[in-house]
């Protein structure tokens, strides 16, 4: 195993990056990875989190949200790889903080579906464009896709430390869904009701194709699961 690959080896490199000043792709998905698992232990009811960054060394208890941002100006400390202090009690060595497609994909679209979005993705898209000059639409559609939720993460956590203030939905909506969602096999809502494949079985009818367009592009599918989500 190469020295730069061993677990949680983001840990030891530059929060930020050089050139923005903004956090480095790989700090983002580690952050989201760590808040990800606080969120689904008890402690966390109580929206006060022991904060593992570079100066605090998991010796102050304080607000969840100012745990972002002071891994946002300093990093965590760097012996800190497994979060014993957070409920992580077993991990598989070489594991690593890479982005669940899934996860990705659901928060980018749900981030670029949100009308109260649009201003910050005018901005983001601003931002390419002149960073990537000679980039096609087509280009910086797919960079949107894979950049756009981890840079708005970003995006609200420097504003905050400048002294902006931001809604707490969107605060809330920027950090991610939580990991454990209800699932369905029917649900209602705004008087459609949706089913999944699996109701086939025990029901005489159903009715579980859709379709969702994307520009000019309509693409049509069944329905296999339903997922409710929520952020915290």
């Amino acid at each position: 195993m190469s020295s730069s690959n061993y677990y949680r080896s983001w840990i030891d490199r530059p929060h930020l990056d050089p050139n923005t000043r903004l956090l480095t792709e790989e700090y983002q998905r580690g952050i989201t990875e760590f808040m990800g698992l606080v969120q689904r232990q008890p402690e966390a009811e109580t929206g006060m989190l022991r904060c593992p960054c570079s100066n605090c060394k998991n010796r102050k208890i304080i607000k969840e949200w100012d745990v972002w941002t002071h891994l946002y100006l300093n990093g965590f400390t760097r012996s800190y790889k497994i979060w014993y202090h957070h409920g992580e009690t077993d991990y598989e060595y070489g594991s690593t903080s890479e982005p669940q497609p899934a996860v990705s994909h659901l928060q980018t679209y749900l981030l670029t579906n949100c009308e109260d979005v649009l201003q910050y993705e005018r901005i983001f898209m601003a931002e390419k464009r002149f960073e990537y000059r000679y980039a096609t639409e087509e280009e910086l559609e797919e960079l949107k896709q894979r950049e756009f939720s981890g840079w708005m993460l970003t995006y609200v956590s420097a504003s905050m430390t400048i002294g902006e203030t931001f809604d707490d939905w969107i605060r809330e909506m920027v950090r991610g869904p939580e990991y454990v969602v209800k699932s369905y096999t029917r649900f209602c809502t705004r008087g459609y009701a949706f089913t999944t494949q699996k109701r086939r079985h025990s029901s005489t009818t159903y009715d579980a194709s859709v379709c969702s367009a994307s520009g000019d592009d309509v693409y049509y599918g069944n329905i296999r699961e339903i997922m409710e989500i929520n952020y915290s």
